[in-house]
């Protein structure tokens, strides 16, 4: 008799309704709180590899064979003595702690951008200092004001997500061409964490296995993976920075591939940090960049379909305006 089969139906039958439903509510619940729990464990390990890698804030201390903090530092404060002496009215003797880590942490830069930066800035701050002087090698004055372009919706309204490439090679001269483009994005004190992997043929197939959104679009003709470098964050305040700066790189980039005819789709690396790592791995990407997104690039093919994706009313989401 214990040996013959029971049906669901039957056992469910036998059981109180009411016991049935405390059940339910109990697995659900289980499984609710293991998900939080895993969620808090991914918390745990984001925190860790940022405090792994941040800057301090503003600190004269760093041991000097860091050479990414001190090039980031250094970046930071010549940005300060640019925005300082961008104002209609600097202030007077601005910049004196500003100006003593420049002149510290100079000889370790390593960077030769960062190297022009700072000595402009080291020579602007002279200049205000004893001769309240505004050297346009900081600070540039505008002469004429942007009047915009004659029809906006032109560039933005063509704009979508492109799904189905035709499969044409994308040049590399129009890759950097827009990446020049995009590195005029804002970064928090311009520091442009930002980093760009692009990937071709292979490379490509191997790579897009990470991402789950991807399964149904056929050949993309290139694949670029956009990362920010947690060196360059300090403190907690600037714990998410990295998603901030990398996304709005990631978006200028994608306008400026949209003002040159080149299609593309974000595709989102919202992925746990065993994930993260694995991809990190593959690509030979240190472990202190943090990976935003990837974007599939190419020209899309003619007679190819676009989701319609409706947008949300401005009432929505817009306050402040009466509407």
């Amino acid at each position: 008799l214990l040996s013959m089969p029971i049906s669901k139906s039957k056992i469910f039958s036998i059981i109180p309704s009411n016991l049935f439903t405390v059940y339910r509510l109990v697995k659900a619940s289980y499984f609710n709180q293991v998900e939080v729990l895993a969620t808090w464990a991914e918390f745990f390990q984001d925190g860790y590899r940022y405090s792994r890698f941040m800057m301090k804030s503003d600190s004269r201390e760093y041991f000097t064979r860091d050479s990414d903090k001190v090039n980031y530092q250094v970046m930071k404060d010549s940005h300060r003595v640019e925005k300082g002496l961008s104002f209609s009215e600097p202030r007077s003797k601005f910049g004196l702690e500003v100006k003593a880590r420049i002149v510290k942490f100079l000889p370790y830069v390593t960077d030769s951008t960062v190297v022009s930066s700072a000595n402009s800035a080291r020579e602007a701050l002279n200049a205000w200092e004893n001769e309240s002087l505004i050297m346009s090698t900081v600070s540039l004055e505008v002469q004429k004001r942007y009047s915009g372009l004659s029809n906006p919706e032109d560039f933005f309204l063509t704009r979508h997500s492109t799904r189905d490439f035709d499969g044409a090679k994308i040049e590399i001269d129009v890759l950097v061409r827009a990446l020049e483009l995009a590195s005029t994005a804002p970064s928090v004190c311009n520091r442009q964490a930002w980093r760009v992997d692009f990937f071709f043929g292979e490379d490509v197939s191997r790579l897009r296995e990470f991402q789950n959104g991807n399964l149904g679009f056929g050949d993309i003709p290139a694949l670029a993976v956009i990362s920010a470098d947690l060196n360059a964050f300090s403190g907690r305040g600037e714990r998410n920075q990295a998603y901030v700066d990398g996304g709005i790189y990631s978006m200028t980039l994608v306008a400026s591939l949209h003002s040159l005819g080149v299609s593309t789709c974000m595709l989102n690396l919202s992925v746990e940090n065993k994930k993260a790592k694995l991809l990190r791995r593959e690509m030979n990407l240190a472990d202190n960049f943090e990976v935003i997104m990837m974007m599939a690039i190419g020209y899309e093919r003619i007679g190819a379909r676009k989701a319609k994706s409706l947008r949300y009313p401005l009432s929505r989401y817009v306050h402040g305006l009466g509407m």
